[in-house]
């Protein structure tokens, strides 16, 4: 062993030998080392608290989902749109805070808020052996990281996630057109502002025209409710009817109206004539070139002198044209039956020798308001069932959350472990490092000893 100390060399042996001899020490100094700067290290995790995230999954299910696009087809899918400052703000708005606060608190979130795309573990583990494999995500994570700026509690975080995915499905579905509300296009105050009771019943006629169509798309999809609806639609226009019988029948008109109502009804008769003439005459011109071009031909002569006869249409154009002339010649007969429904109307107020009262005429706007409370109502109705066919509709075929928000905390305790191994190791060291250092004392001593007893020999001898 004093050759191997002698011997400044490092070999295994040495190393061994030194570490059996050690083996107390290195004991001692790892664990005090660990202990203390794992107990440290504890504190300071404890005092700082887990790290906590907040995690919430959407999924789109819509057509070209697959190849990235989104529903328009035209653009690759911006899912950070999520994290947008509007729909963040939005969001915050809803929740209570003040316009002061939401600058700095939105910027926080952003900041923190991450948005990833998820690929499965199959999908990544062909993706690590092949390079050219390309997969678009069709369900995206979301984790919003805790932070002292933003300074919310485990519910608002919860609440935050949760309202940031309704809104960015509201965003898809406007965005990309799944549905939209209706409105009348009627002032509350609208029998103040029409010129005459009779007008309103054409600006109400058409309003129920509208709900009417804007059912259609309830038909085929829930039957069930669409005629629910339109049954109501169907009471409503036979109200809206029996008041304007009652205003024909009676003659009834503002005390300030511009005209009579056979003044009216002559002024709107005319307007159907002037339409029904205008579309009868685009319908038969179009019906002409229909005919010629049925039977256009193309003569020519081959080489031979045989005369070859070759048609010269093209199907498409022709079928073009024939829905052409089949939506004028419609427009014709529609402007003809509103016209013959004019007629019967001017008849009945002919027929009329009542002379117009007050009362009649407070009797009208009574029944007016009745009218419009009803047909406002119905109209909520008919948007709260569009709407929840939208909502479905988005859900099964557009974007959906998977998972809603759930919250998720780690400790560090993992550092804890790390910083007492990393102790104990260099208590490993620094213990060997001593048993090399009180060796090394030990040997020189007992050398230094050694050296002086041969000198006295020598000097002794001479």
């Amino acid at each position: 062993m004093n050759e191997d100390i002698k011997n400044n060399d490092i070999t295994f042996h040495k190393i061994f030998e030194l570490f059996k001899k050690s083996a107390v020490r290195i004991v001692v100094y790892a664990l005090v080392l660990a202990i203390l700067g794992g107990g440290i290290t504890a504190i300071i995790v404890f005092a700082k608290g887990a790290d906590c995230t907040y995690n919430a999954s959407i999924d789109f299910n819509y057509s070209g989902i697959e190849n990235g696009m989104d529903p328009s087809g035209d653009n690759l899918l911006n899912a950070n749109v999520i994290k947008s400052n509007s729909l963040v703000n939005s969001v915050l708005v809803d929740m209570g805070f003040e316009e002061s606060e939401i600058s700095d608190i939105s910027s926080a979130i952003i900041e923190n808020l991450a948005i990833n795309g998820y690929v499965p573990a199959t999908i990544a583990k062909e993706m690590a052996l092949k390079t050219d494999i390309v997969y678009f995500p069709t369900k995206y994570n979301l984790s919003l990281t805790e932070s002292k700026e933003i300074g919310f509690n485990a519910e608002q975080y919860n609440t935050f996630i949760n309202s940031l995915m309704k809104k960015y499905i509201d965003y898809f579905k406007t965005t990309y057109n799944y549905g939209k509300i209706i409105s009348l296009s009627i002032d509350s105050n609208s029998i103040n502002e029409s010129n005459d009771y009779i007008s309103l019943v054409n600006t109400y006629s058409l309003a129920i025209a509208n709900l009417s169509n804007s059912l259609v798309v309830l038909k085929n999809n829930v039957p069930e409710i669409y005629n629910q609806l339109q049954g109501k639609i169907n009471i409503l226009s036979d109200d809206l009817g029996n008041i304007e019988y009652y205003i024909l029948s009676n003659d009834i008109a503002k005390a300030t109206a511009p005209r009579t109502i056979e003044g009216y009804l002559n002024n709107e008769k005319l307007v159907y004539t002037n339409l029904e003439t205008k579309y009868k005459s685009l319908a038969d011109e179009t019906k002409t070139v229909v005919d010629d071009y049925k039977y256009l031909t193309k003569t020519t002569m081959s080489v031979n002198g045989v005369i070859e006869t070759k048609d010269e249409g093209s199907t498409e154009k022709y079928d073009q044209l024939m829905q052409e002339w089949q939506y004028y010649r419609n427009a014709q007969f529609d402007y003809a039956a509103k016209k013959v429904a004019i007629d019967n109307k001017i008849a009945i107020n002919n027929l009329s020798t009542n002379v117009c009262t007050n009362e009649q005429r407070i009797a009208v706007e009574q029944r007016f308001i009745e009218f419009n409370t009803a047909i406002t109502s119905e109209l909520d109705s008919v948007n709260t069932q569009l709407n929840n066919y939208y909502d479905i509709k988005v859900a099964n075929d557009g974007v959906v959350v998977s998972e809603p928000a759930n919250k998720n905390c780690e400790m560090k305790y993992s550092m804890i472990f790390i910083v007492a191994a990393i102790l104990a190791f260099v208590g490993l060291l620094v213990a060997m490092s001593v048993t090399e250092i009180k060796d090394k004392k030990k040997y020189n001593k007992e050398n230094g000893e050694i050296d002086n007893i041969d000198e006295k020999v020598e000097n002794a001898e001479l």
